[in-house]
């Protein structure tokens, strides 16, 4: 498995979140994927990109927000791009469908300010 945290961002909604490329490491790997409806094979395993919000950050309103969040697009997005996006890099749901001319930036500044 590799995993990447990315900051997702949806109108001015900003919440961390965590992708997790599902490359198995061994065959017990290989058996909890297929148990779980991800291929029976590794290579079709590893197609894979699971998606989620990190939630010890998120208030309730950023929770709602992130459930609404156009997943499936950033999902695809990640699965596409995953080799050349850099962990922490800003996912900007409204840049990725084409509702901007700019990616927008990260709100979150020095990680103590975050606490």
């Amino acid at each position: 498995m590799e995993a990447k945290l990315f900051e997702a961002v949806d109108y001015g909604v900003h919440v961390p979140m965590i992708a997790i490329r599902c490359t198995p490491a061994n065959e017990g790997e290989i058996r909890l994927l297929a148990c779980a409806g991800y291929g029976s094979e590794a290579e079709d395993q590893g197609g894979y990109v699971v998606f989620a919000a990190l939630p010890k950050y998120l208030g309730e309103s950023q929770i709602q927000a992130a459930v609404g969040m156009q997943v499936v697009r950033d999902w695809l997005y990640l699965k596409d791009n995953w080799e050349r996006l850099e962990p922490g890099t800003v996912l900007d749901v409204a840049f990725l469908a084409g509702e901007r001319i700019a990616p927008g930036e990260s709100m979150f500044g020095d990680p103590k300010d975050c606490q």
